[in-house]
C-alpha cells in the first residue's frame, strides 16, 4: 500500500471518531474495518486516545469554570468581611473603651483595645493577599516559561 492510501485510511478513521464523514465515507471505512484486523486495532487505539483526551478537556473546562465562578465572590466576600471586622471592631472597642473610661476612668484601655481590633483586621487582609498570590502562582499557565 502506498502512503496516500494509508493517509486516506487515517483521515477516514479520524473522521469516523469525530462523526464528520459523509454516508459514503462512513460505508467505506466500515468496509475497511470489517475486512482488516489491523484497521480495527488502529481504530480501537485511536478511540481510546480520543476518549482520554475528551476526559482531560472536560476536567480542565470544569476546573476553570468553577475557579471563575467561585473565586471572585469568595475573594470579594472575604475582603469585605475583613473590612467589616476592622470597622466593627474599631467602633465596638471605641464604644466599649469610652464607656469604661466614663465609668471607671481607665485611660489605658482604649488604645489597647483599638490597636487590637485594627491589628486583627490588618492581619486578615495580609493573609488574604498572601493566599491570593499563592493561588495566582499555582494556576499561572506561563509559570514554565523562562524570562
Amino acid at each position: 500500500m502506498n502512503s496516500m492510501e494509508e493517509e486516506r485510511k487515517q483521515q477516514l478513521l479520524m473522521g469516523l471518531l469525530d462523526r464528520e464523514l459523509t454516508p459514503d465515507e462512513t460505508y467505506e471505512i466500515q468496509e475497511l474495518l470489517r475486512r482488516d484486523q489491523t484497521m480495527r486495532d488502529e481504530y480501537a487505539r485511536l478511540s481510546e486516545t480520543n476518549s482520554q483526551l475528551k476526559l482531560i478537556g472536560d476536567a480542565e473546562f470544569d476546573e476553570a469554570t468553577l475557579r471563575k465562578v467561585w473565586r471572585s465572590p469568595y475573594r470579594k466576600g472575604l475582603r469585605r468581611f475583613s473590612y467589616l471586622l476592622i470597622g466593627g471592631g474599631f467602633f465596638a472597642l471605641l464604644g466599649y473603651s469610652l464607656w469604661e473610661y466614663l465609668q471607671h476612668g481607665h485611660k489605658e484601655l482604649f488604645p489597647a483595645v483599638a490597636a487590637c481590633g485594627i491589628g486583627t483586621g490588618i492581619i486578615l487582609l495580609f493573609l488574604q493577599v498572601v493566599r491570593d498570590r499563592m493561588m495566582v502562582l499555582k494556576n499561572d499557565p506561563y509559570r514554565e516559561v523562562e524570562k
